[in-house]
């Protein structure tokens, strides 16, 4: 029996492996098409955006000749202002997504508006050019007419406005996390709104030390890159930026987008992984690596915009300042994760993981206490255990 399981068990734990490093591979290449759906949709969007703007010239223009009584060549109105987006609105938008948008980081506001407009401007020009010809050779029609003050008009007025609307509105898209570019266009927090939210708190490991044998040049460059690692986690976990502070991070969800599929957990996770990925990068290039603790807490907040000559979004509520404190227990019990029980146990499938029971935390300047767990990605038997645990023998 014992040279049966003595020989049984390395090909169990042979196959285990394999299957991991598969489902690893499959998670590995939906998260690569999801990212290319993204970007397809984001440039359709666009795409759309520039045919809804030609729509509209083409309607109005339309109803003023036919209120007027003119002399109109309809087909020749529609193609004028139809065509060039639907010509030149994908190509133009897959550039904007794929190559654009990948130099924000390293381009200035005004160069990437320069750059730009230089590409869309000589886009349309081409454009208004080649239809043009077509319909010299196509249609009996007069070029010079459509070279004349249709052209300069049409061109200037419509196409001008279009770009520099598309421009701007982009750059301004990048410049801040998508979900509160959204809130601040629709307004949603213009007044302070009451709500459940979930709070991820990360810092750097001895940072200090870091800082202190970088320097403060380097070590600004290094934050520069351990943020572009936690802003692509953020993106793919569903999370919201909420403020940077130095080399601490704090991420936000809504409670639903927290808890759907584990965000706020994997997120921390695959940052780990990101950083590990990129460790001999860090290594070459600063000499260190910015390993992460993190918190997670959740609770009610109020949020709202703040401010009149520099407005923000700021929530306002304990459970920031809890979740503050629970990561200074992180250095304390030399943990990469501490989470609290009460978001613990709304999580669904705590499969992946395993929880080890801390025990009360009173944070410093508060009689409340925090039943807190340290938080591990282990293996799927020990995760199991320990899911039972949350759910069972522990205090409440």
């Amino acid at each position: 029996m014992f040279i049966y399981l003595y020989n049984i068990l390395p090909l169990r734990d042979a196959l285990y492996f394999d299957l991991k490093v598969k489902r690893n591979n499959y998670q590995r290449m939906i998260n690569i098409a999801r990212k290319r759906s993204s970007n397809l949709t984001k440039a359709l969007r666009i795409t759309a955006v520039w045919i809804a703007i030609g729509l509209a010239a083409c309607s109005f223009e339309i109803l003023i000749v036919y209120a007027y009584d003119i002399q109109h060549n309809y087909f020749v109105t529609i193609i004028t202002y139809v065509a060039p987006p639907i010509l030149f609105g994908l190509p133009f938008a897959l550039l904007e997504v794929y190559y654009f948008k990948g130099r924000k980081a390293q381009w200035t506001y005004g160069k990437a508006m320069l750059s730009k407009g230089i590409v869309y401007f000589s886009g349309i020009v081409v454009i208004y050019l080649s239809l043009g010809m077509a319909l010299h050779t196509f249609y009996s029609g007069n070029l010079q007419q459509w070279m004349g003050a249709h052209f300069i008009v049409k061109f200037i007025i419509v196409w001008g406005a279009a770009v520099v609307f598309t421009l701007l509105f982009t750059n301004l898209y990048y410049h801040f996390d998508p979900i509160t570019f959204r809130h601040w266009l629709t307004g949603k927090y213009h007044q302070p709104v009451e709500e459940t939210r979930v709070f991820l708190f990360l810092d750097i490991n001895d940072s200090t030390v870091i800082a202190e044998s970088l320097g403060s040049t380097r070590y600004f460059a290094m934050l520069h890159d351990f943020h572009q690692l936690v802003e692509d986690a953020v993106a793919k976990h569903k999370g919201e930026l909420y403020q940077y502070a130095g080399d601490e991070v704090i991420i936000t969800w809504s409670l639903s987008d927290g808890l759907e599929r584990n965000n706020a957990i994997e997120l921390f996770f695959d940052l780990e992984k990101a950083i590990l990925a990129r460790k001999k990068y860090f290594k070459r290039i600063y000499s260190n690596v910015p390993y992460i603790k993190g918190s997670l807490h959740s609770g009610n907040v109020t949020r709202g915009e703040m401010g009149v000559m520099k407005k923000d979004f700021t929530f306002t509520g304990d459970v920031l300042n809890t979740a503050a404190r629970m990561y200074s227990l992180c250095k304390e019990i030399n943990a990469s994760l501490v989470i609290s029980r009460r978001l613990l146990r709304q999580f669904e499938d705590l499969v992946p993981y395993i929880s080890e029971p801390h025990g009360y935390f009173i944070p410093r300047g508060k009689q409340e206490k925090i039943f807190v767990y340290t938080l591990k990605r282990q293996t799927r038997e020990k995760s199991n255990i320990r899911a039972v645990d949350v759910e069972g023998t522990n205090p409440p």
